[in-house]
């Protein structure tokens, strides 16, 4: 367990780094709507919230490294957190990006992956 854990805990490093990457490279800001621009492509073409996602692989990752009732029960907060954070950010975005968000919402999934086109 402790190896597959080590493997997430790489992985998930490496996908924060992307999605890092590709945030910055296109000089948005989370704080600073007014000039962002609502990124679609890249590593955010198959998650909304890939950042967050590379947080959760990576705490699940030192979950299963150090499996104690602890570090369970903090995977677990983490996990609620941030998914009622995603919920609040969501909203801004759609404040903010309108049509275009919402169509985004459509395509790409929350965590990962895109939907099928009926």
């Amino acid at each position: 367990m402790k190896y597959i854990g080590g493997i997430l805990v790489i992985i998930g490093d490496l996908l924060f780094l992307i999605a890092y990457i590709k945030l910055n490279s296109l000089k948005n800001s989370v704080n600073k709507f007014d000039s962002a621009k609502l990124i679609t492509t890249g590593i955010y073409a198959i998650s909304r919230n890939p950042i967050y996602l590379a947080l959760h692989t990576i705490t699940i990752g030192f979950t299963l490294i150090i499996p104690t009732w602890i570090t369970f029960v903090c995977i677990v907060i983490f996990i609620i957190n941030f998914h009622l954070r995603i919920k609040l950010e969501e909203k801004e975005l759609e404040e903010t990006f309108g049509k275009d968000y919402i169509e985004y919402k459509k395509k790409v999934l929350k965590y990962i992956g895109r939907r099928i086109k009926n």
